[in-house]
């Protein structure tokens, strides 16, 4: 069951990599860093955070969520279904357990997918990073397991630096 984690951990991190890759190729467009004359800093903030949520719900909407979540079920064998949901200006990667995992190794599991998941730290923040810059704001992952239930197995967030 262990390996069975770290074989998930390491295809969701792959997943991730090859379905951002290709959100790199757009066009940033030519978007205004100062607010207009006549726009509270706050305001400019508020409209600057709506506008990275829209871009990342656009994402994870579009075609390459689609395949990152299709790709994810697929090397889960069936055993985890995925999401994707946008909080601010952090994507959240959700995967649910489909199988129901024992009572007795459940802290064995939690403490296998957190170890898996910060040791792909690495292999995030350059993929943080690159979003962040695509979008011209600091955006954050978070990767989540879930069991069927509902309840959360691990959580871990990456950020750009």
């Amino acid at each position: 069951m262990k390996r069975f984690q770290s074989i998930l951990a390491a295809a969701l991190a792959g997943c991730l990599l090859m379905a951002f890759t290709a959100c790199s190729s757009g066009n940033n467009g030519g978007t205004a860093t100062n607010p207009p004359t006549g726009v509270n800093t706050s305001e400019a903030s508020e409209t600057k955070k709506d506008s990275i949520t829209a871009k990342l719900e656009a994402i994870a909407e579009g075609e390459e969520g689609q395949a990152l979540i299709s790709s994810m079920e697929n090397a889960s064998n069936d055993t985890a279904t995925g999401s994707l949901e946008v909080e601010g200006n952090t994507l959240v990667v959700i995967c649910t357990y489909q199988i129901d995992i024992p009572e007795e190794t459940m802290d064995a599991v939690c403490d296998a997918l957190d170890s898996g998941l910060e040791s792909m730290e690495s292999t995030f923040q350059p993929l943080v990073s690159q979003l962040s810059d695509q979008l011209g704001d600091e955006v954050k992952i978070r990767v989540e397991y879930h069991t069927m239930d509902g309840d959360m197995l691990s959580s871990y967030t990456y950020t750009a630096d």
